[in-house]
């Protein structure tokens, strides 16, 4: 006689519960990449957002103001002018480098350069935030652009 209580799975309910968890991951995937995306461009806007803060914030003490250089086209985080106004950037940041996490736009394109880049007018305090492009469709603050949110 056998025993109830010892029955295990057998071959063929196995096999089902494996193609049943695949399908699961399959049709999860891209779902869960999607999430991925976006949550890293959220963290990349947050960064803009407070990087644009921490940079008005630098121009309003006259001291570091001074040494600060002015941008009308985009230039890269990393290569920001003046020393003095730098430092005081990272430091605010409490960052050694400003790095993004995307490196692609919500259309899927590769971005040319994953990098933050900044316009800067001292005299009237406006600064802008871009990243992965130096066009309009690439800016994060003070608006978002069409390659960066639909």
């Amino acid at each position: 006689m056998k025993n109830d209580k010892t029955k295990g799975l057998s071959i063929v309910e196995i096999v089902i519960l494996i193609v049943v968890l695949i399908a699961i991951i399959v049709f999860m995937f891209p779902v869960i990449t999607g999430y991925v995306k976006k949550s890293r461009l959220q963290a990349d806007m947050e960064t803009a957002k407070e990087l644009a803060t921490v940079m008005t914030d630098v121009l309003m003490q006259e001291k570091i103001s001074d040494n600060a250089v002015e941008h009308a086209t985009p230039r890269l985080v990393s290569n920001m002018d003046g020393n003095d106004f730098k430092k005081a950037v990272y430091a605010a940041l409490d960052k050694e480098e400003i790095k993004g996490k995307t490196k692609k736009n919500i259309d899927g394109e590769m971005l040319g350069v994953p990098e933050f880049y900044y316009t800067l007018s001292v005299s009237k305090k406006q600064i802008e935030i871009y990243y992965g492009g130096i066009t309009e469709e690439y800016r994060i603050y003070p608006k978002v652009g069409s390659k960066l949110v639909k």
